[in-house]
């Protein structure tokens, strides 16, 4: 009974993890879209550097924090190892319990990303 019960911990835990990426995975190609609209503005911006100087500053770090959601998502994916029939139910369940804190912080960065890129470009 009690190996039954782990099993199911390490197998919701799992499929926790996948909804977790699939909820965000879809968002990849509107975070490529807000850096491309990051970058038009600083280029706009750039004709007069030296009165938006702060503001170009401002900008770059959050085209930079758009680049490293979306470089994260696939840092995640690469080292992401589904196939943990060489684990016991303890090492999968504690695969599993960190991949989710890890996919988690992933997610959030995303999301954190596209909502200050939507305000900054007035898309919200």
């Amino acid at each position: 009974m009690f190996s039954c019960e782990s099993k199911n911990a390490s197998l919701e835990l799992e499929e926790e993890v996948i909804a977790i990426h699939d909820e965000v995975m879809p968002k990849m190609g509107e975070l490529k879209a807000l850096k491309r609209g990051v970058r038009e503005k600083i280029q706009v911006l750039s004709t007069d550097t030296l009165r938006n100087k702060t503001k170009i500053q401002d900008l770059r770090l959050l085209e930079q924090e758009l680049e490293d959601a979306f470089e994260n998502m696939f840092v995640w994916m690469r080292q992401y190892d589904n196939s943990s029939e060489d684990l016991d139910e303890d090492e999968k369940t504690q695969y599993f319990l960190q991949q989710k804190e890890l996919v988690q912080v992933v997610n959030q960065d995303v999301k954190t990303a596209i909502e200050l890129a939507e305000k900054e470009l007035g898309k919200n």
